[in-house]
């Protein structure tokens, strides 16, 4: 958890502007058991968070290369249509194919050749840092891709 007076056991990179904020832990605590809204909300992005990571497991150990690419894209495509950073069905996608491949347990070349693929499908089309989801329901029948798990712990209001 980020409220964990432990260090982490990962890092973060970014690759696109973000404001980084910095505080204090026992501060945002007392904040947290103080307000109830706040402690929902930290909660619900925790259970959030969980679901996302077992669909994430999910996505390791029973996917082709294929469908794990293919989730992901529509993982990061719900994600941004829900905050507004779609336009023109065009997603800013900063990810280079070695962030792929970490994140989906595969090499550089193993992705290089199945985005080809998807695009050669005419499914999506990742180039340039754009993503273009060019025929959804194709490429969601092929990941098995359900979202119903991004709105876990979803607060009410």
């Amino acid at each position: 958890s980020a409220l964990s007076p432990r260090p982490l056991a990962y890092s973060v990179q970014l690759l696109s502007e973000a404001v980084v904020s910095e505080f204090d832990v026992e501060a945002m605590k007392k904040h947290m058991r103080e307000n109830d809204e706040l402690s929902a909300s930290a909660n619900a992005c925790s259970e959030r968070e969980l679901a996302m990571a077992d669909e994430h497991m999910t996505n390791l150990g029973r996917r082709s290369a294929k469908e794990r690419i293919a989730h992901l894209m529509l993982e990061f495509d719900a994600l941004l249509h829900w905050r507004g950073a779609v336009h023109d069905g065009h997603i800013f996608m900063p990810l280079r194919q070695r962030h792929l491949a970490d994140a989906l347990g595969l090499t550089t070349i193993h992705v290089n050749r199945t985005l080809r693929a998807l695009r050669d499908e005419e499914l999506m089309d990742l180039r340039g840092g754009i993503l273009r989801i060019l025929d959804r329901e194709k490429l969601m029948t092929l990941a098995g891709f359900d979202g119903a798990y991004l709105s876990a712990g979803t607060v009410a209001g």
